[in-house]
C-alpha cells in the first residue's frame, strides 16, 4: 500500500506539471489561425486521377492514387482571386465531394458578411463559408501520472475491459484519430501507429500532447510492462494532425479538419475519432456524411454549449459525453470514462486528464473491440449496440449522482453481438500491488 501511495504521489507531482500546450505554431497552422479575415471556398473539380498532387495521400495504407486539381477548377480559383480580390492562402481539392477547396484572404475594405454574400451569388462557386475555429476537449485533472499504473485505471473496471479482453482486443480495426500529433515513439504506442500525417502544413513537428493522449486512452499496448493499458491495444491508429497546441490548448480549423477527414475517406479506416467541439460546419458535416455512408464509425466529444455544431450536430455521429458529470445522457448521447483519467504524453510520460475528449476516445476503442468481432457492422447498428450496453439502465432515479451514473460497458457490448457469454459481466478486480 505505501508503494502505491509513493507512486501517486509521484504522479501527482508529474501532474503538476503537464502542460497540454508546447510550441508555437508557425507555415500554414500561423497563417490559418485568424478565422476573422478568410473563408473557405470551394468549387468543381471535375474528377481528374493523374499525377501525386497538394491534394493526394501517400501509399501504404489503403489510400487511393492521386487526384489531381482539374484545368477547369484551377482556372475558376484564379479567376474568383483576380475578380473578388482574394488572396489564395492555401488549397486541397477533395476527392469524395468533386470539389477543390481553398482558403482565400480578402483585401477589399469590405465585412465578412459581404464578401460571404458576393461570392454565394458567384455561379462558379460550389460553396462558400467562414474558416471555423475548434477546439480539443481534454483538460488537466485535479490529480496528475502502470501496466505498472494499471491499478490506477479506474476507467478499464468501469468498462468492465479485462473481461471484455477474454474476447477482443481490437485487431484488425483502424481508427483514425483527427488530433495534434502523436507520440509515435512513446513506449505505450510502439507499434500502434501505423502512419503520421500533417495536414496543417508545418515541415517539423515535434509531438503534441492532445491527440498523444487520446491515442493512449484507444490503444496502448497491453503487456509490455510499461504504463496502460489501451481499450484496443491491438487497433491499428492514423494519426492524422489537423490540430496544433496554441495558448494553452489545441485548435483546428474548417480547412484543416477538411484535409484529415478527405484523407480518412481514402484509408479505409473503420472509426474516425473527433475530439474536438466547435461550430455548426457545412463544409465539414457533408465530409461526415460520406464517411458515414460508407460504413465508417464516427465518434465526437460533446458541446454541452452547442449540441447542435460540429461534429456532434451531425446526424449519425456517436457523441460521447462524460459519464462522472452527473448529467443523465439522455437520447443517442454515449456515457463514457472522462474524469481523471490516466493516460500518454509525449516523452514516455503519464498524467491523469479530464473531458469529453477522453470519453470519445473511450467511445473509439469499444467500438473498435466490437469490430474487431464483427467487421462490416453498419454505423446506426453499432451506435445501436453501444446504446444498449449502458450500465446500468438510464434512470432519472440516476441523475445528478456521479457515483451511479450509467456508462458505457465494454462486455455488455460484446455480449449484444453475440460474441462474449454472459459470465463476460462477472466482476473483475485488479490485484492491488504490495
Amino acid at each position: 500500500m505505501m508503494q502505491r501511495l509513493l507512486l501517486l504521489a509521484g504522479l501527482l507531482l508529474l501532474g503538476g506539471c503537464v502542460s497540454l500546450a508546447g510550441h508555437t505554431p508557425r507555415g500554414a497552422a500561423t497563417r490559418l489561425a485568424d478565422p476573422a479575415s478568410m473563408l473557405v471556398v470551394t468549387v468543381d473539380n471535375p474528377l481528374a486521377p493523374g499525377s501525386a498532387s497538394v491534394g493526394s495521400t501517400p501509399r501504404g495504407y489503403g489510400l487511393s492514387g492521386g487526384y489531381a486539381v482539374s484545368p477547369v477548377a484551377s482556372r475558376a480559383m484564379d479567376a474568383l482571386s483576380r475578380e473578388h480580390r482574394l488572396e489564395l492562402v492555401d488549397s486541397w481539392p477533395i476527392q469524395a465531394l468533386g470539389v477543390h477547396c481553398a482558403v482565400f484572404a480578402w483585401r477589399d475594405a469590405v465585412s465578412r458578411d459581404e464578401m460571404l454574400r458576393r461570392l454565394a451569388a458567384d455561379a462558379r462557386v460550389e460553396s462558400v463559408q467562414p474558416l471555423q475555429v475548434f477546439r480539443n476537449t481534454a483538460r488537466p485533472a485535479v490529480v496528475g501520472a502502470a501496466d505498472p499504473h494499471r491499478s490506477l485505471q479506474h476507467a478499464a473496471d468501469s468498462l468492465g475491459l479485462e473481461a471484455a479482453h477474454r474476447w477482443s482486443r481490437g485487431a484488425g480495426v483502424r481508427v483514425a484519430v483527427v488530433d495534434t500529433q502523436v507520440d509515435a515513439s512513446h513506449p505505450d504506442l510502439i507499434g500502434r501507429i501505423a502512419q503520421r500525417m500533417d495536414l496543417v502544413g508545418e515541415e517539423t513537428v515535434a509531438a503534441e500532447a492532445h491527440g498523444t493522449a487520446v491515442s493512449g486512452v484507444i490503444a496502448a499496448l497491453g503487456g509490455n510492462g510499461e504504463g496502460i493499458l489501451g481499450i484496443a491495444p491491438e487497433a491499428e491508429l492514423l494519426g492524422l494532425r489537423a490540430c496544433w497546441e496554441q495558448g494553452g490548448g489545441s485548435i483546428c480549423n474548417s480547412f484543416t479538419l477538411a484535409r484529415a477527414l478527405s484523407v480518412a475517406l481514402d484509408a479505409s479506416v473503420d472509426i474516425v475519432n473527433l475530439s474536438l467541439a466547435g461550430p455548426a460546419d457545412p463544409l465539414l458535416s457533408r465530409l461526415l456524411r460520406q464517411l458515414i455512408v460508407r460504413g465508417v464509425f464516427v465518434v465526437g466529444a460533446e458541446s454541452p454549449s452547442d449540441p447542435s455544431g460540429f461534429p456532434g450536430g451531425v446526424p449519425g455521429v456517436a457523441v460521447a459525453r462524460m459519464a462522472e458529470s452527473g448529467v443523465l445522457a439522455e437520447g443517442e448521447v454515449l456515457p463514457a470514462p472522462g474524469r481523471s483519467i490516466l493516460t500518454t504524453l509525449p516523452g514516455g510520460r503519464y498524467a491523469f486528464l479530464d473531458g469529453s475528449s477522453l470519453a470519445a476516445a473511450h467511445v473509439s476503442g469499444v467500438a473498435a473491440l466490437v469490430l474487431s468481432q464483427r467487421p462490416g457492422m453498419a454505423p446506426a447498428v453499432l451506435q445501436a449496440t453501444l446504446q444498449a450496453s449502458v450500465r446500468p439502465p438510464r434512470s432519472p432515479a440516476n441523475r445528478g449522482d456521479p457515483a451511479r451514473s450509467p456508462m458505457l460497458n465494454a462486455c455488455e457490448a460484446l455480449v449484444r453481438v453475440d460474441v462474449a457469454t454472459t459470465d463476460c459481466l462477472r466482476p473483475t478486480r485488479v490485484a492491488q500491488r504490495p
